[in-house]
């Protein structure tokens, strides 16, 4: 085991339980965020705190990094609305 993944499982121990959020609940974080009325504690807990569907958990570790600010960012956001959206029309 690595360095890098020692520190990810004990931050993900740190982290407590994941939490429960459905696809659409994923997809209205991102939307305020892209609209800029996310308020900083939300948009932090919805990158920090690990989600217990694996694929939703998968969006928010792509958009970790990813704000409203920087145009490279933006783009990262709604491709993820648009696959989330996509995904949550065909079931």
């Amino acid at each position: 085991m690595n360095v890098r993944d020692l520190v990810g499982r004990l931050w993900e121990r740190l982290q407590g339980p994941p939490t429960q959020r459905s696809t659409a609940e994923v997809i209205a974080i991102l939307e305020r965020e892209l609209q800029g009325s996310a308020s900083a504690d939300e948009w932090d807990d919805f990158r920090s705190v690990p989600i217990a569907d694996p694929d939703l958990d998968a969006v928010r570790k792509l958009n970790h990094f990813a704000g409203s600010e920087l145009p490279e960012s933006r783009q990262t956001i709604e491709r993820s609305l648009a696959e989330l959206r996509e995904q949550l029309a065909t079931r």
